[in-house]
């Protein structure tokens, strides 16, 4: 009796700590738990995320969709940006993005092989990365010859892949999980450009 309601409390605690993040996810644009295309994981997570067998990917527990091997972009290369060494190619959790927003590999893993173009083509980023914002660099304040990038402060860190001295990803503006719960599915809206003025001193 006391084993069960060992079990039954420990489980009431693992939906308390997990619901706010079903509740943010739950209708956002990340929400695929009813698409026509997902016939293999009708359920919130799992076309992301597998609970068994899951590839060791930093920043993505469990991670159950392929990947692409993330060759044959063409980089940010504005001539605003003091690089020092330019990035060649997106790796970290933007490869995690571009795994479905590239539109090159399948939505649902193991299922029909819908691409992102069939569903909602205005996602589709592409292999052109070269009129986005830049990704995959390492956040530095001589990152801009202008000097108009914030010193990196708990904020700022907390943003980039890796934690402080990190890089610049598609995760560090958008929230994949929509916790936040704000259009885009960006970390905080971005009324009066709060979100840029996160990173940019303008």
């Amino acid at each position: 009796m006391k084993k069960t309601l060992k079990n039954v409390v420990c489980l009431l605690a693992l939906v308390a700590i997990t619901a706010p993040s079903f509740a943010a996810i739950g209708s956002s644009a990340h929400d695929f738990s009813g698409a026509s295309w997902n016939t293999t994981d009708q359920d919130i997570c799992g076309v992301c995320h597998t609970p068994h067998g899951g590839a060791a990917v930093t920043g993505a527990p469990l991670w159950g969709h392929d990947q692409i091997a993330g060759t044959g972009y063409s980089m940010y290369v504005g001539t605003d940006m003091d690089w020092g060494t330019a990035p060649t190619a997106p790796d970290g959790t933007s490869l995690l993005c571009l795994s479905c927003h590239d539109g090159t590999l399948p939505l649902d893993t193991g299922g029909a092989a819908t691409l992102m173009g069939a569903v909602n083509a205005a996602a589709v980023v592409g292999p052109d990365l070269t009129g986005s914002h830049p990704v995959s660099f390492v956040y530095d304040t001589s990152a801009a010859a202008d000097g108009e990038i914030k010193t990196a402060d708990a904020t700022i860190n907390s943003y980039l892949d890796g934690g402080a001295g990190g890089k610049v990803q598609c995760s560090s503006c958008h929230d994949v999980h929509n916790t936040a719960a704000v259009a885009g599915l960006l970390r905080v809206a971005n009324t009066n450009s709060d979100l840029c003025l996160t990173c940019h001193d303008k």
